[in-house]
């Protein structure tokens, strides 16, 4: 039943747990940013969204920032525009790397 295995546990009387899902957003950058690490970067997780937004390559060569961590039942963190969530995810991942250019 995956995401709605609460609903279907429901239906024979197992109330034991519910399903928060999340939503998890990326970016990514230009492979002319792929050689500013070579390992992934944790942070501190966030306390609204999530463990933290990491900055690691890809096989590629690409730098892939992200993810959040949007609790889909929060009205806050699901109204959240493009452009914010793009901001969150910058302003995160320039105080892992400060000299990455996202252009």
């Amino acid at each position: 039943a995956g995401g709605a295995s609460d609903k279907v546990a429901n239906m024979i009387g197992d109330f034991s747990f519910k399903i928060k899902p999340r939503l998890g957003d990326y970016l990514l950058l230009n492979r002319n940013q792929g050689y500013l690490t070579s390992n992934t970067i944790f942070p501190c997780p966030d306390p609204i969204l999530g463990k933290g937004v990491l900055v690691q390559t890809t096989l590629w060569g690409n730098l892939i920032l992200g993810p959040t961590a949007r609790d889909t039942y929060k009205p806050d963190a699901m109204n959240m525009s493009d452009e914010s969530v793009q901001e969150h995810i910058l302003s995160k991942c320039k105080k892992l790397i400060p000299y990455f250019d996202p252009k």
